[in-house]
């Protein structure tokens, strides 16, 4: 069930691949739209510029992954390690990131409205352009190298004391 070689792009559209060890697999703008890659090894994965709308990707380790400009909107992510994996310019607005962790993950540009962080971790986590209108917060966990956009710790009541 190891992958590391470039894979067609409409082949995974709605496969199961829960469990998988995908690791360090090259998936680079694939197609995974509404497959199930619940707990699955994606460490080190290339899917940037993939297609993952309403994918399951919940318990899943995602640690490093290349994650840029993919489309994640409305994508299961609860309880993902999302450690170390650039998230830049990605599209994870309406996506459910609870419980996930995403410590020193990169989120630039990232669009993250209306998602749900309800007790994510985001420990150091690059996220100073993100956006974040409408998403929910509550109980997250940061540190003081945590960059949120401007206004955000106001917005949010966040405690910014260590």
């Amino acid at each position: 069930n190891r992958l590391g070689t470039p894979i067609d792009n409409d082949f995974f559209v709605g496969v199961n691949l829960a469990g998988f060890d995908l690791e360090g697999a090259d998936l680079y703008g694939v197609n995974l739209y509404g497959a199930n890659l619940q707990g699955a090894n994606l460490k080190d994965a290339n899917l940037a510029e993939a297609y993952l709308y309403k994918v399951n990707l919940s318990g899943a380790n995602l640690t490093r992954a290349d994650l840029e400009v993919a489309n994640l909107y409305k994508a299961n992510l609860s309880c993902a390690d999302l450690f170390g994996a650039d998230l830049s310019h990605a599209d994870l607005s309406g996506a459910d990131l609870s419980g996930a962790n995403l410590e020193n993950a990169y989120a630039l540009e990232t669009d993250l409205s209306n998602s749900n962080l309800t007790n994510a971790i985001l420990n150091s986590t690059a996220m100073y352009s993100a956006i974040l209108q409408g998403a929910n917060m509550k109980n997250i966990t940061y540190d003081k190298y945590t960059s949120f956009p401007p206004r955000t710790e106001k917005d949010l009541n966040l405690d910014s004391s260590f």
